[in-house]
């Protein structure tokens, strides 16, 4: 049982230890898609992100990415820093906050934007996905 104990502790010391971590370095510029890697909130999200958006199921619903912040359902979203990655032809913005309490808020809320290969705009969380279309559309 003491074992096991220790191996808990450790476990959770190491995640904590993660979750404080600073944000790795600069980001590696990408002509296609702006900044790649790992940046601080003040970075601006990938420009084909930046807009106001409506969901596609619910035009009631709004989305506004406006340089870093991201307005949804009339909240701004709590984060501390994003990793912009590219893979197979789509844009992966995943959102990540430091420290245990906040992580709860932000699994409710929204934890990545994709840009996907078809050019379909999606948010998602551990929850649900869905997909937004410009406004005015």
């Amino acid at each position: 049982m003491r074992r096991l104990s220790l191996a808990i502790s450790l476990v959770l010391a190491l995640v904590a230890v993660e979750a404080h971590a600073a944000p790795a370095s600069a980001p590696a510029a990408d002509s296609a898609f702006g900044e790649l890697g790992k940046t601080d909130r003040k970075a601006p999200l990938p420009r084909q992100m930046q807009g106001r958006w409506r969901e596609a199921g619910d035009p009631s619903v709004e989305l506004i990415v406006s340089g870093g912040e991201i307005l949804w359902q009339g909240r701004v979203v709590d984060y501390d820093s994003k990793e912009v990655t590219q893979e197979e032809g789509g844009l992966t913005v995943t959102l990540e906050v430091w420290g245990w309490e906040r992580q709860e808020a932000l699994r409710r809320s929204i934890t990545g934007l994709v840009i996907t290969p078809e050019g379909e705009f999606q948010i998602f969380n551990p929850k649900f996905a869905t997909t937004f279309e410009r406004k005015g559309r």
